[in-house]
């Protein structure tokens, strides 16, 4: 992982999506008390596909038991690390259970072609709407990216309990992240494709494709700029809402806001706040 700071998309939406949780886990650094089990399925399904495609990309025969046990051993050690924010009903076991059945659906389809990259690192410079390069790189990390026709196919693979719009995959500026490294990187034209495992009764796989283009990857720089001079002028503050507070592992520095004593430790530490990671 790289120390340098930079950007990631996971950074870029967080502050987007609520201030305050930004600046506890990336400036203030919070310790998270718990982690969501989404998160932790999706992590651990994610462990066992970079294996997998590991062994694609090798020529080697799949072994779906030892992807059955990177599900398992990924799953434990998270469980181990932090404890686990389990939805009513729901146990490791059952859940471990269900990262495998979503495993093996993928496993029926055809193999990918031509990969040139798994879990790809790629730290790449930002651009605004003007032309200008920003200080703050951006990093992203690519699930798979393989090349045919002449163009690079960045793959992100989700795991989600609904199938996703077509206009998430429009509107999402984590496919305009990809495109923008992968570009900046090869010098070669990226499409993004999203490969959802959806978590219904009958497991299914959903594929769609998002174009994204230069001006997008101009308004992305716009927007970090943006978010940048918003943290320089300390602008955190909640964005209460059942999506973001519901797993929120920050609730209760939240609900302590905006008394003196709180305030007057935001103002002391956002002088510090430099680097920005994943």
């Amino acid at each position: 992982m790289h120390h340098r700071p930079h950007w990631s998309y996971s950074a870029i939406s967080q502050y987007l999506s609520c201030p305050l949780r930004y600046f506890f886990q990336r400036i203030q650094r919070l310790p998270q008390r718990s982690v969501g089990s989404s998160l932790v399925l999706g992590s651990s399904v994610h462990a066992a596909l970079a294996e997998y495609h590991r062994s694609v990309q090798q020529d080697e025969p799949t072994d779906a038991a030892k992807l059955h046990r990177v599900i398992a051993d990924s799953f434990t050690q998270s469980e181990h690390e932090t404890p686990i924010a389990y939805r009513d009903g729901e146990n490791s076991a059952d859940l471990i259970a269900l990262g495998i059945s979503l495993l093996e659906l993928y496993l029926k389809e055809p193999p990918p072609d031509h990969i040139i990259g798994i879990e790809q690192e790629i730290l790449a410079p930002l651009h605004n709407s003007r032309g200008e390069y920003l200080e703050t790189p951006l990093l992203a990390i690519a699930d798979l990216i393989t090349e045919g026709n002449e163009e690079l196919t960045v793959q992100e693979f989700k795991t989600s309990g609904r199938a996703y719009s077509e206009m998430e995959a429009e509107t999402s500026l984590q496919p305009t992240c990809y495109v923008n490294a992968v570009q900046e990187m090869f010098g070669s034209p990226a499409t993004v494709e999203y490969t959802v495992l959806v978590k219904t009764k009958t497991p299914k796989i959903q594929r769609l494709k998002a174009v994204h283009h230069e001006n997008d990857l101009a308004r992305l720089g716009d927007i970090v700029e943006n978010i940048e001079r918003a943290i320089e002028a300390n602008v955190f503050y909640p964005v209460e809402n059942p999506l973001n507070c519901s797993t929120c592992p920050f609730r209760q520095p939240c609900r302590e806001w905006g008394r003196k004593e709180h305030t007057e430790l935001v103002q002391l530490n956002i002088k510090t706040a430099g680097a920005m990671t994943c």
